[in-house]
């Protein structure tokens, strides 16, 4: 059996963690800059679909920890 005092501390820093994540990666995706020029675009359109990308990816990392975070905070309490 786990020790209570550890799985507490374990969700707490999970949600800790997941909460760091979520607010630092909750910016809105970005749209491409619209210009005139072809080149600029394409290459300004490559850096915001990659920034978008790993934004996206935080969130999901973030939101995962989260629901550990809980998992791990409903086994304690269900157990009790």
């Amino acid at each position: 059996m786990i020790d209570e005092r550890f799985a507490t501390l374990t969700y707490e820093a999970l949600g800790f963690l997941a909460s760091v994540i979520l607010f630092f990666s909750s910016y809105s995706r970005e749209k491409a800059n619209s210009t005139w020029f072809a080149e600029a675009y394409e290459a300004d359109e490559k850096l915001v679909c990659a920034r978008n990308r790993r934004r996206v990816l935080m969130q999901r990392i973030g939101f995962g920890i989260l629901c550990a975070s809980f998992a791990i905070q409903f086994g304690i309490t269900w157990r009790s």
